[in-house]
């Protein structure tokens, strides 16, 4: 057996961070699987019992690259979830990446920022942000990457998160940040909204959207999941997957298409094919945008080969030597 390495979720933290870099290979995945440079298996669930929680496996390779990635963990990015990175010739496990959910959360974000730099106004000054969860200060550090970001508001029901959140924003950056009324008054005087909440019944309206609108939507990663009103995907300009087979089960296009306000069969954009230019994106300024999120697996490749790159060059990870 070769050499494993096993990084833990601190080691991680050390060398993976959101920056240019990490964008950049998150760009090349979505494009690779746009143009037939990357194979991905379908997303396994195994749901728990009681439905409330599911175990995810996905995994992908792009073409010739040194290595591929599965990728293990309950959905959501949440704790308990690893990546293992596997040679591609040999398909001998060579790396555990032990990241507990934080290298879901910066992979999430970085694949909001890419298609936000394709979507969201190029002008685009206020930043709504629907939610507290742990993804929400990593999409507005991504966000800060592409976007003149001038004003974040907050909007969420739990007032302590919200003040956790204010201030974690107001230490690592020089945006001013408000918290909203409501939700309604939040989408509404954001050019870029951000959704990332569990919620599993719409909380942003179709009647709220206004001209000129990108809405990232990050939190139906199941298909019990859905924070966009399908109005607003029938009602939007342009709807952009990550995958668009996957959202046809697991993210905002499921409840669009059962509420039959699109058809299943419509060929919808990816974020690939922004980033191939097949798909022109954004062309005109007051048109109204949406991307939505459900987590890929060649993210899980593009991110396991980044980390595992800089862990490399900086000597992190425990290696372990088989016979």
């Amino acid at each position: 057996m070769p050499e494993l390495t096993i990084l833990t979720e601190s080691e991680l933290r050390q060398c993976v961070v959101l920056n240019d870099a990490l964008l950049d290979a998150t760009a090349r995945a979505f494009e690779a699987m746009a143009t037939g440079n990357a194979t991905a298996a379908p997303a396994q669930r195994l749901w728990m019992p009681g439905g409330g929680s599911a175990i995810q496996a996905r995994t992908a390779f792009m073409h010739g690259a040194a290595h591929y990635a599965v990728k293990i963990g309950p959905t959501g990015g949440g704790q308990g979830g690893s990546l293992l990175v596997y040679d591609a010739d040999t398909n001998q496990l060579r790396a555990m990446l032990l990241d507990n959910g934080y290298l879901a959360r910066v992979q999430a974000a970085a694949a909001g920022a890419v298609a936000s730099r394709k979507l969201a106004r190029a002008d685009a000054k206020t930043a709504a942000i629907l939610g507290t969860s742990t993804h929400a200060y990593r999409h507005v550090e991504a966000l800060l990457l592409v976007r003149g970001i001038e004003k974040i508001l907050l909007c969420d029901k739990d007032s302590t998160a919200v003040d956790a959140l204010k201030q974690r924003i107001e230490s690592n950056s020089k945006v001013t940040v408000e918290v909203a009324g409501s939700i309604e008054d939040a989408v509404q005087s954001a050019d870029i909204v951000v959704t990332v909440t569990p919620s599993r019944s719409p909380i942003l309206r179709a009647e709220w959207l206004h001209p000129g609108l990108h809405i990232t939507a990050a939190g139906a990663d199941a298909g019990n999941k859905n924070e966009l009103a399908p109005e607003v995907l029938a009602e939007a300009d342009i709807y952009v997957a990550d995958s668009r087979e996957q959202c046809r089960w697991s993210g905002e296009l499921t409840h669009a298409i059962g509420a039959g306000l699109i058809n299943e069969g419509d060929r919808i954009p990816e974020i690939g094919d922004l980033l191939s230019g097949s798909h022109p994106g954004r062309v005109e300024a007051d048109e109204i945008t949406v991307v939505d999120l459900t987590g890929t697996g060649v993210q899980d490749a593009a991110i396991a080969a980044h980390a595992v790159a800089l862990a490399t060059a900086q000597g992190l990870g425990t290696k372990i030597s088989g016979d």
